[in-house]
């Protein structure tokens, strides 16, 4: 078998996320084609040192690309067994650029001129302190209307929080989802045997507060299964 091809096993055993999947492979292919025709076994922690420096002198990267590499490299040095101690590269500088924050009313006008499922979203996104992916991936199960919460499940750091759901969304939200559970029932019976779902949870995917808040308007290529199957947005 191929290196790449055991990377990609050993990221999907691990449960790695197909983002995180994708950015670890590039990194790894990157840094194998650096040290041509030497194995990544030849290399080293020398090996890893001199690449890291070498993004950061010579590709003027930032550093949490940096240390995105740094992960995706420490992956594959344990997933060959090798044990890399203390690599000791060059950091790469830190941009010291002031963040550019919205007023409370700049904010409220931003979501005056949104409408629809984009005016909802961005009323949960704003008021609950939610990720653009983890405000996609929220199934109508998730939200608690009554106690005013919202349970975030499969996060970037894989784990579950609970946060709060604005009291201003919930009218919209309540037509909004009688809207989607209507024709979420149809999509579900077609591209259920290929939806993509948190991989605990997916056998028990099948009742209506399952779905996903936010329904796709489009039909994608699952990319981990090469068949067609529905998306958030």
């Amino acid at each position: 078998m191929k290196l790449m091809e055991e990377v990609q096993n050993a990221l999907r055993v691990k449960g790695y996320a197909l983002k995180t999947e994708r950015q670890y492979m590039n990194w790894i292919r990157r840094y194998v084609r650096h040290f041509l025709p030497k194995h990544p076994r030849e290399t080293g922690v020398d090996g890893v040192r001199e690449f890291l420096t070498y993004l950061a002198m010579d590709k003027n990267i930032s550093p949490t690309t940096q240390n995105q590499c740094l992960a995706a490299l420490l992956f594959l040095y344990r997933m060959l067994g090798i044990d890399l101690g203390d690599v000791g590269f060059i950091r790469a500088k830190k941009d010291k650029h002031l963040p550019t924050v919205l007023t409370e009313e700049e904010v409220m006008r931003l979501l005056m001129n949104m409408t629809g499922v984009y005016r909802i979203m961005g009323e949960v996104i704003y008021g609950g302190g939610l990720r653009l992916m983890e405000c996609l991936r929220l199934r109508i199960k998730d939200l608690d209307l009554n106690n005013l919460s919202v349970t975030i499940r499969d996060t970037k750091s894989n784990r579950d929080r609970v946060t709060c759901l604005p009291a201003s969304v919930v009218p919209m939200l309540k037509l909004h989802l009688a809207k989607a559970l209507r024709t979420s029932q149809t999509v579900w019976e077609r591209y259920a045997p290929h939806c993509t779902a948190p991989s605990r949870a997916k056998e028990s995917y099948g009742t209506s507060k399952s779905q996903r808040v936010v329904l796709s308007r489009s039909v994608a290529q699952s990319p981990q299964w090469q068949k067609e199957a529905r998306r958030v947005l």
